[in-house]
């Protein structure tokens, strides 16, 4: 029986639209992709913080045409996928790589971070097993006892305070471990953390969500250029930059082991090789431009996945503590006359 190949193209709207904001080094970090996860004993999250400010509604997507789903016995059945990415740093170091449709996307498959955090506004936890707020800036995290690194080492502890020494000194990506204070934070036991925030941060769930643990009894900062070393379910096959990463299936995963046993992530900078590829079933997953929308959407067989992702106008507070917003403690006064001068000048703009 010919298999009906699953096609997921994620359509890129890159829409030119002012954003006031105001932010300075502390940077918001950006978003993760999900991971896989056990069921959550943790709470609902903080919202995030407020703000006030005026919208536009972004450029509407095509409307899809009705196609028949594509028979989900036949996914079950495969063995691997074909991904476009569209770049390459040239490391697979995760504290150097761009979130945005890069190799990123690779490496949450090989390392995995304590806890994960759901669209709908809830943490679930991954290498954590639970955790306790003992005071707004003080949580004490339980890790599993069970997950081990591809090399065979067990986690604990240790490696997680190494893994947060790290992730300080990995530039911009330390935005990452920003909400963490690696001077009080401590191990309590092999499998128990005391974790201090500097400051009471209202996107600790969010931003911590992203900090993925290394091995700290083999890391090398040369060797996980080309041969990265986490706790996910896969490992590096193969890796040609700029031009291919091939992942394996952990036999050995901790956790539950995932249908696909091969992910071929291909490096294709331009949107007409994605668009080619496509065509030629060559890759299985890619993200099109909005111009390319109808075209590939005519290919038969293919589940097209349509989002935006941008166009609002917007006024935002950083919810650094370095954050111009945030500094009380510094002189309040101004605070809150800045806070009030932002939103009111929105208010007026938009009456």
């Amino acid at each position: 029986m010919k298999k009906t190949k699953l096609i997921a193209i994620l359509l890129c709207l890159v829409m030119l639209l002012p954003i006031a904001a105001a932010c300075n080094k502390d940077n918001e970090p950006a978003p993760a992709a999900p991971s896989q996860s056990q069921a959550s004993q943790a709470p609902a999250s903080t919202p995030p913080a407020g703000g006030s400010g005026t919208s536009q509604a972004p450029a509407q997507v095509p409307a899809e045409p009705a196609k028949p789903p594509v028979d989900p016995v036949v996914v079950q059945a495969r063995d691997t996928l074909n991904i476009a990415v569209e770049g390459d740093a040239g490391t697979l170091n995760p504290g150097y790589l761009g979130a945005a449709n890069s190799l990123y996307t690779a490496m949450e498959c090989v390392y995995e971070p304590l806890w994960d955090f759901a669209e709908n506004g809830g943490m679930i936890p991954i290498l954590m097993d639970s955790y306790e707020i003992l005071e707004p800036d003080h949580w004490r995290i339980k890790l599993r006892q069970d997950v081990t690194f591809s090399n065979g080492n067990r986690m604990d502890a240790d490696d997680v305070i190494f893994s947060l020494a790290y992730w300080k000194t990995v530039g911009s990506n330390a935005v990452r471990v920003q909400s963490i204070d690696a001077d009080r934070t401590a191990k309590i036991d092999d499998f128990t953390i005391d974790m201090y925030m500097p400051y009471f941060y209202l996107m600790h769930e969010t931003a911590a969500s992203m900090f993925f643990i290394f091995d700290s009894k083999t890391f090398d900062e040369t060797s996980i250029v080309t041969n990265p070393v986490g706790t996910g379910p896969y490992v590096m096959k193969e890796y040609v930059t700029n031009s291919h990463l091939f992942l394996e299936r952990r036999e050995d995963y901790w956790g539950v082991k995932p249908e696909i046993q091969y992910l071929n992530f291909r490096v294709m900078a331009e949107s007409s090789q994605i668009v080619n590829a496509l065509s030629t079933n060559t890759i299985d997953i890619g993200r099109v431009a909005l111009s390319d929308y109808a075209h590939v959407n005519a290919f038969p067989g293919f589940n097209m996945n349509a989002r935006n992702t941008g166009g609002g106008v917007q006024v935002a507070f950083n919810a650094g503590h370095k954050g111009y917003f945030n500094f009380f403690d510094k002189d309040p006064e101004k605070v809150r006359e800045a806070r009030y001068a932002v939103i009111t000048r929105s208010t007026l703009k938009s009456s």
